[in-house]
């Protein structure tokens, strides 16, 4: 019997480590990278060091907080206000006022914090007294919709914002892809996104903007070469999705391997090989719905909301 190459493995539970169930959820726990996980609950921060299982815990009251994706350094936000800390010093590095309610936030890279309201993304970063720079407007089709993520290429070049949408009994996902370079947006119809920097064959690179959506008469999975470089065949590939109710929430990929993870709704996960759209694995690995993910060395961490990681 051929064994799966695909390996799942429960790293731990937040309920063991002191973590309430009432705790874990999409707008009180973040995972900005591998290496933290941040639990907002009353007047308190709880920070995980994944490798360790190690818990810190911050008197502090505030409505969001994210962990820097590198280093020990805390961003926190209350309605309008911004501060960023550097825990090992104990200091708070910068703050600032936001004039408009923040609907969105997450650190983009270890220096900047992308910032979506209303009407605008913006990009602060964390280096010197720059305040938030406003990158693009929020196009229409989003305006009423919740976002869930908002990702940038390599380069920086490109940006991808989703959100979900209700119309009836479905559960739309409208995207904006912009183009810093041109200054140019493009809504598109879609659940989850992500770029992967894909290697040529010819030694060089692309970036690749990936997105699966499950939309009536459009289960499909969309790889497309944002730079046009002639260089790689766009994919557009069907999806076996479990059932019209079913959607994606979270889309992963591996430039190490080529391979773009997709975990819906119903927490089932689908693994595609990025060159050809080819479906290469699919499982159900949850009977919970993964709410946060992120990247690692050999594929993807995710949370639930049972609090299993």
């Amino acid at each position: 019997m051929n064994q799966s190459p695909i390996k799942f493995t429960e790293l731990f539970k937040l309920s063991n480590l002191g973590i309430e169930k009432s705790s874990v959820s999409f707008s009180t726990t973040t995972m900005e990278s591998d290496k933290f996980i941040c639990v907002r609950s009353q007047n308190t921060i709880k920070i995980i060091d994944t490798a360790t299982k190690n818990v810190t815990t911050n008197k502090i009251s505030a409505v969001g907080a994210i962990m820097n994706p590198s280093s020990r350094v805390l961003a926190l936000r209350t309605e309008d206000s911004l501060q960023i800390f550097n825990l090992e010093m104990k200091a708070k590095m910068k703050d600032h006022n936001m004039n408009e309610k923040i609907n969105y936030w997450t650190w983009v890279s270890p220096s900047t914090i992308a910032i979506v309201t209303s009407s605008s993304v913006y990009h602060w970063s964390m280096e010197g007294q720059q305040k938030p720079k406003k990158v693009f407007a929020i196009h229409d089709t989003l305006r009423d919709a919740t976002v869930i993520s908002y990702k940038t290429s390599e380069s920086g070049k490109w940006l991808l914002l989703t959100a979900l949408k209700k119309d009836g009994d479905v559960m739309k996902g409208v995207m904006q892809l912009y183009s810093v370079d041109r200054q140019v947006s493009q809504p598109i119809e879609g659940h989850a996104g992500d770029f992967l920097e894909y290697r040529l064959n010819d030694g060089g690179s692309t970036t690749l903007l990936c997105m699966a959506s499950n939309l009536p008469n459009k289960q499909k999975l969309f790889i497309m070469d944002v730079n046009q470089t002639k260089k790689f065949s766009n994919v557009q590939q069907s999806v076996p999705f479990q059932s019209q109710q079913d959607f994606p929430v979270s889309m992963q990929s591996s430039e190490k391997h080529g391979i773009i993870f997709l975990v819906t709704k119903l927490g089932i996960l689908y693994l595609f090989d990025a060159k050809s759209g080819s479906l290469l694995f699919k499982n159900r690995i949850t009977s919970d719905t993964i709410f946060v993910s992120t990247k690692n060395e050999s594929g993807m961490l995710g949370i639930n909301k049972q609090g299993q990681v």
